[in-house]
């Protein structure tokens, strides 16, 4: 769990909560949760898909209020020299308040593959699609080198 404010003249509180489990040989169960609270954030530093790790809504959504969940389970499908080479299925919900001053509830399913290197915790290329299943949308993200 971590709590930590920006340094800038606003401040912005976020918590998070990361759980891995192995389930059995090279399947393990995931599951992270954030809130993050802004106050007196400007439309600048409006957080979006990433920062509440998940990808339900549109790439231009931005809130200074909400919180999202992503869980699922991950499988090591694939084992080389290089590295690894996983495949996930996921389930997320998220939270944010929208400009209209509304919380809006998202949720969804998606699935994707990462690769991690050897000897490194942190994928070092992902690609994922989620079905919104709220807005009936998809969304798809594609990230090489370390995503925070």
């Amino acid at each position: 769990i971590c709590i930590y404010t920006d340094h800038y003249i606003w401040h912005r509180f976020t918590t998070r909560i990361v759980f891995q489990q192995p389930v059995i040989d090279d399947l393990r169960f995931f599951f992270s949760g954030t809130g993050i609270y802004g106050l007196f954030v400007p439309y600048s530093a409006f957080i979006g898909n990433s920062a509440l790790g998940v990808r339900l809504f549109p790439k231009d959504f931005g809130s200074k209020i909400g919180g999202g969940i992503n869980t699922g389970f991950e499988y090591a499908a694939f084992k080389t020299k290089m590295g690894i080479f996983s495949l996930y299925g996921c389930y997320q919900v998220a939270v944010a308040k929208d400009f209209d001053r509304e919380y809006k509830l998202n949720q969804g399913v998606g699935g994707g593959m990462q690769m991690y290197l050897k000897q490194l915790a942190i994928p070092a290329m992902s690609f994922g699609v989620v079905y919104n299943t709220t807005k009936k949308t998809f969304a798809s993200s594609f990230s090489i080198g370390m995503n925070f």
